[in-house]
């Protein structure tokens, strides 16, 4: 332990020295934001910063963490959500310090974690010091982080941390079975799981080959043991995302496998194979496949002497590129388990650090070459920067100024076969600095291309709009509104407590997809993260989506939208213009309604689908379709609804009627949702094909409505009794089994 604390301390200081040059001031960390350069929006903004607000606001006001989230979708659960973060421990520092000081310290550390775990990984597998100093520096360097963290793919960012620690967990059961090595496997499994499965299973697939050789010997019903014990503790460390997320699975939109067409998004193009020399400076980081020419050669140097590696990693490759293809992308959709992963192509975010082990392995066999090394390699080593350098020439002869990436990879090929040959029989560190040198500027000058710091509040920019959906609220109560496009940013929504119709995350109820499919006009997807779907976004970046749809007023108005925002005259002519604010177009909806409003008259219907095709031609402010509901038709209702949500998981009302109503609440519907109706617990039914409602009996009741989702809670205890098991099972670790 005292070595690998040892490892991290002096691994953390060279990260900390990498970022320093991205952030050359201390305000950087606190108040700046790394981000694409030139980009003006991230999944970073437009999800983790905003959740994370939300619940660190919450916190602070109420003393608990909310479970459910009013931001956007009109309203939805935040458990059972990888990118909820409520079930993720690290996320709570989040609590204590800004947020965006926060994610950079996570950032740091969890590229830290990563990069100790591949030093201590080669060292596992007996490498010389030069060789794990080569392995920490490349996975510190790796592109994809950089390139992902840019993207603001902030879980998948964390989740890559740990992959290193997976591996070495299994590398250690398959050589010395142990107590203490079943329990790190499982947290690090774990932890990466809750934060990304699709990261995680890679991890596992790929992580389960440093079985292999323990299996080979006697002990391996022992190894095989031991192993599932790590995966049913990773499976319980998890729990707090994976019970909710099991339990709701029928009121979840993204079930089940993707079509052949989804199972494309995101595959690698043949092009992009070419990435894995030319140095595609600014790319895009999920079909980012830069190397290094240090680690592209010195892994050339050990797959030659074991082949069969080059017909893995050829593996690796193939399955992220056949989802371009029709035929590829029809066999991933028959593929059980990836046949519910998009973007195939991010199986390269474990093919990197796989490849920056094998180059570890090659610089050791390439540092003990016989002597006629040196002269083969003078011979025949300068055949590639000659190549590069021919083809570099002759474009710009023909075409005139090269690519960059041309340009870039003949220089680095030449630099390469020079320091390669300089570390030829290198016993001294002095021999290995060049190499190390080289690499850190190759990888250095790719990840300084991929992100950029700027401050937080530069992406403020629409302070008039919020200013008047502030004042309007204030005056008129709570509200909603909704966006064809971006016009209102999540994290400028957030900030301000403006609440959203539309929103953007992995996971949303089907219902409420179809539901805004027809109050929106905007078709819907199979697949999607933003409900409505960004349909032909035109010129600018979704500036110009969905200008020919035709939304509905009254079934926004079931939503409490009060005001649509859009960059473009609204074709509809049914919604009142208003103003023009930060450039976005202002419109009324006639049709808006109150959060809670009472109705006479309640039709029965079979299913969401049936009571969605109801409400389009009838009137909702009086008459509501209720899933399996009894019949009511009590006539006009004369009452009064007051109150407000107190917390994002609770509501009171009080609710005064002339005669038995039902109680239409503008509450996107989920099964943890519970009532009460004068301290007694009255039924909740789907309303309107999407939303919440309760039958309430004539005269004045107090109305309590509270989430309360027992699967997270479940899980919540499960995965902290699992968390105490591993910490006894490190801190009072057991006899040691050899393998073999």
């Amino acid at each position: 332990m005292r070595e690998t604390a040892r490892r991290f301390l002096w691994t953390g200081l060279l990260v900390a020295c990498f970022l320093a040059l991205r952030w050359r001031d201390g305000s950087g960390i606190w108040e700046g934001l790394l981000i694409r350069p030139g980009a003006w929006v991230s999944d970073l903004l437009i999800t983790y910063w905003p959740n994370m607000h939300y619940i660190k606001v919450w916190f602070q006001e109420t003393g608990r963490l909310p479970q459910w989230r009013t931001l956007i979708f009109s309203g939805s659960p935040l458990v059972g959500d990888p990118r909820g973060g409520l079930a993720y421990p690290p996320n709570l520092l989040h609590l204590l310090i800004p947020e965006t000081a926060a994610f950079h310290i996570l950032f740091w550390g969890h590229l830290t974690l990563g990069a100790t775990g591949m030093s201590l990984l080669a060292r596992e597998k007996g490498l010389s010091p030069p060789a794990q100093a080569l392995a920490t520096l490349a996975f510190a360097l790796s592109p994809r982080f950089y390139g992902h963290w840019g993207l603001g793919h902030v879980n998948l960012v964390y989740a890559m941390g740990y992959i290193p620690w997976v591996w070495l967990g299994f590398r250690r059961l398959s050589r010395a079975s142990s107590r203490t090595w079943v329990g790190l496997t499982g947290l690090a499994l774990g932890w990466q799981a809750t934060l990304h499965p699709q990261i995680a299973l890679y991890t596992l697939l790929t992580g389960l080959v440093f079985l292999l050789p323990g299996l080979r010997a006697r002990a391996k019903g022992l190894i095989l043991r031991h192993t599932g014990a790590a995966l049913v503790l990773a499976f319980s460390v998890g729990a707090g995302v994976f019970f909710p997320l099991l339990h709701h699975r029928s009121w979840l939109w993204r079930r089940g496998a993707l079509s052949a067409v989804q199972m494309g998004v995101f595959a690698l193009q043949p092009a992009d194979v070419l990435g894995l020399a030319l140095p595609h400076y600014g790319g895009y980081a999920d079909t980012l496949l830069y190397l290094g020419f240090p680690l592209l050669l010195l892994g050339l140097v050990a797959n030659l002497r074991h082949p069969r590696r080059l017909l893995g990693f050829g593996l690796l490759l193939l399955y992220g590129w056949m989802g371009s293809t029709p035929t590829g992308a029809h066999i991933l959709a028959l593929l059980p388990g990836l046949n519910g992963l998009r973007a195939a192509g991010r199986i390269w975010t474990v093919g990197y650090p796989l490849w920056v082990l094998t180059a570890a392995q090659g610089l050791d066999l390439w540092s003990r070459c016989p002597p006629d090394c040196r002269t083969r390699w003078r011979r025949y080593g300068l055949l590639l920067p000659f190549t590069l350098g021919m083809a570099v020439l002759s474009y710009r002869v023909l075409y005139g100024p090269p690519p960059l990436p041309w340009s870039a990879a003949a220089l680095l090929s030449l630099a390469a076969w020079w320091v390669l040959g300089w570390t030829l029989n290198g016993r001294t560190w002095r021999q290995h600095l060049p190499l190390l040198v080289l690499l850190a500027m190759d990888l250095g000058v790719m990840d300084a291309s991929l992100v950029e710091v700027r401050p937080l509040d530069d992406f403020f920019r629409h302070p008039a709009l919020v200013a008047f959906l502030q004042e309007q609220q204030a005056r008129k109560g709570p509200m909603r509104v909704y966006s064809p496009t971006y016009s209102l940013p999540r994290h400028e929504a957030a900030r301000a407590g403006l609440e959203t119709a539309d929103g953007i995350d992995a996971l949303f109820s089907a219902t409420y997809d179809r539901f805004m499919e027809a109050a929106t006009g905007v078709r819907r997807l199979q697949y999607s993260v933003t409900v409505p779907y960004f349909h032909d976004p035109g010129p600018g970046p979704v500036l110009q989506a969905n200008r020919y749809a035709r939304p509905q007023p009254c079934l926004l108005g079931l939503l409490n939208v009060r005001y649509v925002l859009t960059p473009y005259p609204l074709a509809a002519s049914a919604f009142t213009w208003v103003d023009v604010r930060d450039g976005v177009r202002i419109y009324e909806n006639p049709c808006w309604l109150p959060r809670a409003f009472l109705v006479g008259r309640v039709v029965p219907q079979d299913t969401p689908e049936a009571a969605l095709a109801w409400i389009q031609y009838r009137d909702v402010t009086r008459a509501a379709a209720v899933e399996n509901g009894p019949p009511l038709d009590s006539g006009p209702v004369r009452g009064r609804v007051e109150g407000k949500a107190e917390t994002p998981d609770l509501w009171r009302l009080r609710v005064t009627t002339d005669r038995k109503a039902f109680l239409v609440l503008s509450l996107s519907w989920h099964p943890d949702w519970q009532a009460w109706v004068d301290g007694h617990p009255a039924p909740l039914y789907r309303t309107n094909g999407t939303l919440t409602g309760l039958y309430v009996p004539a005269g004045t009741h107090q109305i309590e409505l509270r989430f309360h989702a027992r699967a997270y809670t479940l899980g919540m205890v499960v995965s902290l009794l699992t968390h105490v098991l591993v910490g006894i099972l490190v801190c009072v670790p057991g006899r040691s089994h050899p393998a073999g």
